[in-house]
């Protein structure tokens, strides 16, 4: 599960992150909270660009330069997703989300990873680096 990390925001970074967790969103015909439609996400991240809105259309009666700085504007804009785990769906389906609710979600940790981090020793460190 996410988890949204609010530690280190000043009052104002905390208000403006609780109004957006605090509007509403239709997922799957449900209306409910940007914050409850995050919690159960898995906190893994992508950052992608905006190629999706890519008009063939419009970009064709673009002339060469136009055509070259609208292709820059839109991989210059960033889409921030986070992993929804579907049911019987072996990949990854990705929501978009807004950047402010993206910065202060949380990734989970993964717990191969922290099982090797405890199980990892002062002999591990000195053997690998050198040091402790």
């Amino acid at each position: 599960m996410a988890t949204i990390n609010k530690d280190g925001l000043t009052p104002m970074q905390r208000g403006r992150l609780d109004k957006a967790l605090a509007g509403l969103i239709r997922v799957d015909g449900v209306v409910m909270t940007w914050e409850a439609s995050i919690l159960p996400l898995s906190g893994r991240k992508r950052i992608g660009d905006d190629m999706a809105s890519y008009s063939r259309a419009r970009f064709n009666r673009m002339g060469y330069r136009e055509q070259e700085a609208y292709m820059a504007r839109l991989s210059s804009k960033r889409v921030y997703s986070l992993a929804v785990a579907i049911a019987g769906y072996d990949g990854d389906a990705w929501r978009e989300v807004p950047k402010i609710i993206y910065d202060a979600v949380m990734m989970d940790p993964d717990p191969a990873e922290a099982e090797a981090e405890a199980a990892w020793t002062d002999a591990d460190s000195l053997a690998l680096f050198g040091s402790v």
